[in-house]
């Protein structure tokens, strides 16, 4: 149980403050930086949350198949969450812009006053969230904790309950000035000023979440092989014996071509040949009728 003391609220619209009454959780690891903003839930003054929720892990893969980077590191927080990589690179820009960081923001730096808040820091921090994708990266988490939480509500105290927290807890009431509501009775405050909350797991075991890849190599050559088994009938056989036959093939084609070109050399060599054995025979034979002549 929370007193949450209404009447010391002062957050102003022109600081873009909060506008409820009561206040906000939420269920996070040690490591998970929270963003009570954008993820929290709410209760107020009156009423009795109860809380259930259940733990699940999750693990991501990395390129080509996923979209995480186990190298990734943050400045200021030692596990890297895409809420601690948003809070950095919201930092970055908001010291860059203002020279001072919101007082909730980590790192050294000095903290805004409520004007720098509100006509600079709000005004950048809204520009991120407008467009995050383009202007922040921060990728998805190789591993990852995270809670499903379910949400009841019942009014709170009861008159009985209410009248006994009061003697039990002591309860003053407020004295009655400017600014501070009037409360007749300790229930009566009880129900303006104090929160209630009830948090348990709702089953003690976990679920893992596994991203598996779509199709590892072998899946791949199985996939292949029945797609062409399905479909032409082929096979490691077929396959090895189609490549054989081109092989064959192939060869057959170079021995051709190159019987060929030989028979092709051997025909251009032997008119050659004859020309050469035709003036051999017609030198010999004049000489043969030159020497006759002379005997004569």
């Amino acid at each position: 149980m929370l007193d949450i003391q209404t009447w010391e609220y002062a957050e102003a619209m022109e600081l873009l403050g909060n506008s409820e009454l009561g206040l906000k959780f939420i269920v996070h690891t040690p490591y998970q930086t929270p963003v009570i903003n954008a993820m929290g839930y709410s209760t107020g003054p009156g009423q009795k949350a109860f809380v259930g929720f259940n733990k699940n892990k999750v693990s991501n893969l990395h390129p080509p198949w996923g979209k995480c980077n186990p190298e990734r590191k943050l400045t200021y927080a030692d596990h890297y969450t895409v809420e601690a990589c948003a809070i950095e690179c919201k930092l970055s820009r908001v010291v860059a812009q203002c020279q001072c960081k919101p007082y909730y923001f980590p790192g050294d730096f000095d903290d805004c006053s409520y004007e720098q808040l509100g006509q600079c820091a709000f005004i950048e921090i809204a520009k991120i969230n407008a467009n995050f994708g383009e202007e922040c990266d921060c990728p998805i988490a190789c591993k990852n904790e995270e809670f499903d939480v379910k949400l009841s509500y019942a009014s709170f105290p009861n008159i009985p309950y209410g009248g006994d927290l009061g003697k039990k807890f002591k309860i003053t009431l407020p004295e009655v000035q400017p600014g501070v509501p009037e409360y007749g009775t300790q229930v009566q405050y009880i129900r303006g000023n104090v929160v209630s909350l009830d948090l348990y797991y709702e089953s003690m075991s976990e679920t893992e979440t596994v991203q598996n890849k779509a199709m590892d190599s072998t899946a791949l050559l199985g996939s292949i092989g029945g797609h062409l088994g399905l479909f032409i009938g082929c096979s490691v056989l077929t396959a090895v014996e189609f490549l054989e036959c081109i092989i064959m093939s192939t060869l057959g084609h170079c021995k051709t071509a190159k019987r060929k070109r030989e028979l092709s050399l051997k025909k251009t060599h032997e008119p050659e040949l004859e020309e050469n054995n035709h003036s051999y025979h017609n030198k010999a034979h004049f000489n043969e009728n030159g020497n006759g002549s002379s005997d004569v």
